[in-house]
C-alpha cells in the first residue's frame, strides 16, 4: 500500500569493521562478477525482515522491540568467512560474511520477535534464522567462477569481532542506484 514503509530490525555494522568488510568487498569486485555489492554504509545483520508497515504500525512496532532488546543482554559475535547463500547451492545467489561467536542471546532474541511480531499480526519468516551480514548479490552468470573462487579463498578469514549493544528498526528505499537503509529507532540491549 503506498504510504507503507519497507522495515526490517537489524545489528549495524559500523566503524573500523564496516571499512575491513568494504576492503574485502573492493577484492571481490575484481573478479568482475555481474552483483549488487552493498554499500558500506549499509552493511548489517538482519534479525528479522518485517516488510511493509503502515505508518501507524510503527509505534506498537517499537515498543516490541524496544521491551524485546531490553531484555537481551550485549554480545560479542565474530564476523568470520566467506561463504554463498543458498548454502550448498548450485546457483548462489548471496555472499555473505559467516556470524560466530555468542548467538545464544541473538537467536533469542530472533525468536521472541518472531512470537511478538506475529501477536502483531506480521507473518512469521518462513526460512531459518541463519545470522550473516550480506555483501553482494549475485545478478548474472557473468565471471560467476571467478567470484566463488575468491569467496573459496576467504572461507576462514576471520574479520574481526562486534560488539553486539543495540538493534535498530531501519526503513528500506528501493533506488534505482541500490537501497538506501534509514534507521527509524535504536534501542539498546540489556548491560
Amino acid at each position: 500500500m503506498k504510504g507503507d514503509l519497507r522495515c526490517f530490525i537489524a545489528i549495524k555494522i559500523e566503524g573500523a569493521m564496516a571499512r575491513r568488510l568494504e576492503r574485502e568487498n573492493s577484492f571481490l569486485k575484481l573478479s568482475g562478477a555481474q552483483a549488487g555489492w552493498t554499500a558500506e554504509r549499509n552493511l548489517h545483520l538482519t534479525l528479522r525482515f518485517i516488510g511493509e508497515v503502515h505508518p501507524e504500525e510503527v509505534i506498537p512496532l517499537g515498543e516490541l522491540i524496544e521491551e524485546e532488546a531490553a531484555a537481551t543482554p550485549a554480545s560479542r559475535l565474530m564476523l568470520k568467512g566467506l561463504h554463498t547463500l543458498p548454502l550448498e547451492s548450485a546457483r548462489p545467489r548471496i555472499v555473505a560474511v559467516g556470524v560466530e561467536g555468542d548467538l545464544e542471546p541473538i537467536e533469542d532474541l530472533y525468536r521472541r520477535l518472531q512470537k511478538g511480531l506475529r501477536g502483531l499480526g506480521f507473518k512469521p519468516e518462513k526460512q531459518a534464522f541463519h545470522p550473516h551480514v550480506t555483501l553482494a548479490r549475485i545478478k548474472g552468470e557473468k565471471n560467476v567462477d571467478r567470484l566463488l573462487e575468491k569467496v573459496a579463498s576467504a572461507a576462514g578469514r576471520e574479520f574481526g569481532h562486534l560488539q553486539v549493544r543495540e538493534i535498530q528498526l531501519m526503513m528500506s528505499d528501493l533506488e534505482i542506484e541500490g537501497p538506501i537503509y534509514t534507521p527509524l529507532q535504536v534501542f539498546p540491549l540489556l548491560g
